[in-house]
């Protein structure tokens, strides 16, 4: 039951990243930090998907993450490296604030909220 409370927030964290990425910040193409932001980048610049290009980062990350972190948790990286990409892909890109400037200020801080509840679960989007 522990770990089901455990993967719902990770789940909910993801989503939220998801809404931040493709509701405030992608629509502007502003490139957030990591993995998703050189997703951004590479869409910007080359028309690759967004959701293709951090699912590929991310399995490098899983090897990396494996015989760094260790096993315990590997599994939840896993799933934040698998469910993230998806999450990208299923939330509609909307530009919900037509202000650049806004949407930086309320993409970032969304973003931090989602990244704090992943960290706190010792966990991680890839």
């Amino acid at each position: 039951m522990k770990q089901l409370i455990t993967y719902s927030k990770i789940l909910s964290a993801l989503v939220i990243l998801a809404v931040s990425i493709n509701m405030f910040l992608g629509p502007h193409h502003i490139a957030a930090g990591g993995v998703s932001g050189i997703g951004i980048l590479m869409e910007s610049a080359l028309g690759w998907d967004r959701a293709l290009v951090i699912m590929v980062l991310n399995s490098v990350m899983l090897v990396l993450a494996y015989v760094f972190l260790g096993k315990a948790p590997f599994f939840k990286v896993l799933f934040g490296s698998i469910v993230f990409p998806l999450a990208i892909a299923v939330v509609p890109e909307y530009m919900l604030a037509s202000d650049r400037l806004l949407s930086v200020i309320f993409g970032s801080a969304i973003f931090a909220a989602g990244v704090a509840i992943l960290y706190k679960n010792n966990s991680s989007s890839g």
